[in-house]
């Protein structure tokens, strides 16, 4: 092949410049200032851009020498290498990029990563520190509208905790106060009511474990249940270590609301490894793991929990504040509950109470005649369903049994 005068001279330049752009030693990445080697990569960079635009300029004029080189096996010195002319260097101006940031040290917001430890440093700078003080919840019991409430006037009750918010709307203690009041004692209106007191304590105080608390049970009592699992998860978030066991159940008893089975199991199974004793637990395992598509286990653990309630406490854990009120003595909580239901008997959650009374004392057939009043009042409420299961498994009923304790699972999103 005949080449034109020159040629070679052009060949061997190109060449050269062709190799300076591709190849870089390995030291350039491993050794060197992180600014040194950001501008090495990005000479090289610029060069390997330059050699591709010669490279297209020429291709016409270059094409015979490109041959030749291949057939003298030799490396055609105008093509790019996609490797050495365009990745090499920019994986180095990007490996350099990480140097200066790690020299930086670039650091996120604490706040962000860490939002647990704000929230309990915050809590512990409350302002008012009587928010926070475990006297609280006795200081507040002497308030005028939740002593009439106490006493059972509920009536004057209402009016005066109406009032105390009123005149003082603007004080978390005063809201607090009046939204327990018309939440624990009110109807469907005043609950609402009390509710908006309650979340303007919580604007107000909003790391008071006490606002927090009865701000959840306010929001579950007006069927706000995702509202209701955040307060709870919120309070037990900051709070675990200072307000004992009752909100985890009840959190678990939302989970078990909301058809959260998982969660629910994992509740019950923390708190009856912190408290054995608690048959309450067992008996909510049982309806969790139920919900979670295991019947027949659950229905094992339910049995468990009524055989150990019978066992430590001798009546259904559901009505231990009446009995305590009663000195403990169980005849006469029963007593006083009978007469309740008799001066109102269409009061479902007295007649389930009734019910589990019967029980403790061993009275299986009262307690289901009670039970079939009650079904009259709100035949798909899970309590009724729950405490029916448990009577029908004493009477050695347990086919029937089974069948109610699945009636309750399937209607927990009813519980009150």
């Amino acid at each position: 092949m005949f080449k034109k005068k020159g040629d070679d001279k052009k060949g061997a330049a190109k060449n050269s410049d062709a190799q300076a752009a591709g190849s870089v030693p390995a030291s350039a990445s491993a050794s060197g200032p992180g600014a040194e080697a950001a501008g090495n990569a990005s000479s090289q960079a610029m060069s390997g851009a330059q050699t591709a635009s010669n490279s297209a300029t020429n291709l016409s004029a270059q094409e015979p020498l490109a041959a030749e080189g291949a057939q003298a096996g030799q490396k055609n010195p105008y093509k790019i290498s996609i490797v050495t002319d365009v990745l090499l260097p920019v994986t180095l101006a990007l490996g350099c990029c990480g140097a200066f940031c790690a020299t930086v040290k670039i650091v996120p917001d604490k706040v962000s990563i860490y939002g647990v430890s704000k929230e309990i440093s915050e809590a512990e700078n409350v302002a008012d520190k009587s928010l926070v003080s475990p006297q609280f919840p006795e200081e507040v019991a002497q308030s005028e509208p939740l002593k009439l409430l106490k006493k059972g006037d509920v009536a004057a009750a209402l009016n005066a905790a109406r009032a105390l918010a009123g005149k003082k709307g603007d004080d978390a203690r005063s809201l607090y106060v009046a939204g327990v009041t018309l939440v624990q004692g009110g109807g469907k209106a005043d609950k609402e009511k009390g509710v908006e007191y309650l979340a303007k304590a919580y604007e107000l105080a909003p790391y008071s474990q006490f606002v927090l608390l009865e701000y959840a049970r306010g929001l579950n009592a007006v069927n706000r249940d995702e509202d209701s699992i955040g307060m709870y998860e919120k309070l037990l978030r900051v709070f675990a270590d200072k307000v004992g066991m009752a909100p985890k159940r009840e959190l678990g008893d939302m989970y078990l609301k909301t058809n959260k089975s998982a969660e629910a199991v994992k509740t019950f199974t923390e708190l009856m490894q912190v408290d054995s004793k608690d048959p309450s637990y067992q008996r909510k395992l049982g309806f969790a793991l139920a919900q979670d598509g295991k019947q027949q286990d659950g229905f094992e653990e339910f049995r468990k929990g009524f055989t150990k309630e019978q066992d430590t406490l001798g009546y259904p854990y559901a009505v231990y504040d009446i009995v305590s009120a009663h000195a403990g003595l169980l005849e006469s909580a029963l007593a006083d509950q009978e007469k309740i239901v008799a001066k109102n008997p269409n009061d479902l959650q007295a007649l389930l109470a009734l019910a589990r009374l019967y029980i403790g004392t061993n009275k299986l057939k009262e307690a289901r005649d009670t039970l079939d009043k009650a079904r009259k009042l709100q035949e798909l409420n899970p309590d009724l369903h729950e405490i029916m299961a448990e009577v029908m498994c004493r009477q050695n009923q347990s086919t029937s049994g089974f069948d109610e304790f699945r009636m309750a699972v399937n209607n927990m999103h009813l519980k009150d």
